[in-house]
């Protein structure tokens, strides 16, 4: 089992204040003598359920009044 992490720790790799990685973020902890504690792979889950793409457009066909995106 990896080291875990605290909400401080958390909130530098996140890039946000440990209020929102305590109260706002839905990540999973443990509580360790009254601290929250994170699991490494908690963190990747919720970084990976979160990503967002923006795919630019370089061109399209109409076809079959159907458009056919080629990225």
């Amino acid at each position: 089992m990896d080291r875990l992490l605290t909400s401080q720790e958390v909130s530098e790799i996140l890039g946000v204040s440990q209020k929102t990685v305590c109260y706002t973020l839905n990540i999973p902890y443990v509580k360790v003598a009254g601290k929250r504690m994170y699991q490494r792979k908690d963190i990747e889950n919720f970084i990976q359920k979160n990503k967002h793409y923006n795919i630019d457009i370089i061109s399209y066909q109409k076809s079959n009044k159907k458009r056919k995106y080629v990225v």
